[in-house]
């Protein structure tokens, strides 16, 4: 044993590997793949951060709902006076949890929530007139047969295997965005106020 060659365990590779899933066998198709569903993609993330901000406005509903069931009296210490609005804020935070964590899932594209997202959007339909079409809108994003291709651990190896490819957002959905962050903040002010 003493004359024979032994390996270098710490020797590099004499062959680089590519760090890309075996799957993926044509970089230039996972391209042209990903182009494909770069904006469903988009749009189911931007779905994610419309769950998020609408943790914002529930986490403002519970604040409300405990300082309702508080009563200032005059130049006291508040006093509590209704404990059902304890259990209705639990609800709400609960709610608020959920969909933070709906919201973190399709941000990330985790194909789990998906059908929590489809519920949430399902109850969602009940905000007549404005949320229903927002939700009808997010129900036809997750369930078309690309929102279901993104979420899954196929589309997962491909945009391992292209992260140079990133969706540019269009100027004019800034504007929304902007807007509608204008619109969350007036209301929040007139709420308060």
């Amino acid at each position: 044993m003493m004359g024979q060659f032994q390996e270098n365990p710490f020797a590099a590779p004499e062959v680089a590997e590519a760090l890309v899933d075996p799957a993926i066998e044509d970089l230039a198709q996972a391209e042209e793949i990903r182009r494909q569903h770069i904006r469903r993609e988009a749009s189911i993330r931007g779905i994610g951060s419309l769950f998020y901000l609408s943790v914002l406005g529930w986490v403002l509903i519970a604040i409300f709902s405990i300082w309702s069931g508080f009563q200032l009296p005059k130049g006291g210490q508040p006093v509590l006076l209704r404990l059902e609005n304890f259990g209705v804020t639990g609800l709400i935070v609960l709610f608020a949890i959920v969909q933070g964590w709906v919201g973190h899932g399709l941000r990330t594209l985790n194909g789990s929530v998906r059908l929590w997202a489809v519920a949430l959007s399902v109850l969602g339909l009940f905000n007549i007139p404005i949320g229903t079409v927002i939700s009808i809108y997010f129900i036809y994003i997750l369930v078309s047969a690309k929102g279901r291709f993104v979420m899954t651990p196929e589309y997962a190896a491909i945009r391992a295997a292209t992260p140079h490819i990133r969706y540019k957002t269009p100027i004019w959905l800034w504007g929304v965005l902007g807007l509608l962050v204008l619109l969350l903040l007036l209301l929040v002010v007139n709420v308060f106020l």
